[in-house]
Formats: structure tokens, C-alpha cells, sequence
């Protein structure tokens, strides 16, 4: 059983009852960190897929404004 993880390990309950408070408590930390980690990965992302769209956005409305001035 030792082969494995924490993360694993709170997988099956049997084993979670054998896992003393240090190793809970580990494993918790394993597992908020992960969260954390998708989480911020995604607000990234999303970040970048926005400042994406905002540039695209501000392209096309700056070409109508020059297609409309020069009419």
C-alpha cells in the first residue's frame, strides 16, 4: 500500500481510515493546491482569450470608423 500516493490513497475509504492526521492533512494540502492550480490556469486563460477578443473588437470598429469618416 505504500506504493501509493496521498491522493490515491483518498480514493478508497478503508484506506483513508488508516491514514493518520499529518497524512490527511497532506493530502488535503495536495489537493487545494491542485484545485488552486487548475483554477488559476483557467482564470489565465480566460484572461488572455478577452484581451484577445477586446484587440479583434477594437480592430474592426476602428476600421468602420476610418471606412465611415472617408465617405
Amino acid at each position: 500500500m505504500s506504493g501509493l500516493t496521498l491522493i490515491e490513497r483518498l480514493a478508497d475509504k478503508q484506506l483513508i481510515e488508516q491514514m493518520s492526521a499529518g497524512e490527511k492533512g497532506l493530502a488535503a494540502l495536495q489537493v487545494t493546491g491542485i484545485g488552486m492550480g487548475i483554477t488559476f490556469a483557467v482564470l489565465i486563460l480566460l484572461w488572455a482569450l478577452i484581451t484577445i477578443m477586446a484587440k479583434v473588437v477594437g480592430s474592426a470598429e476602428e476600421k468602420k470608423k476610418s471606412i465611415s469618416t472617408s465617405k
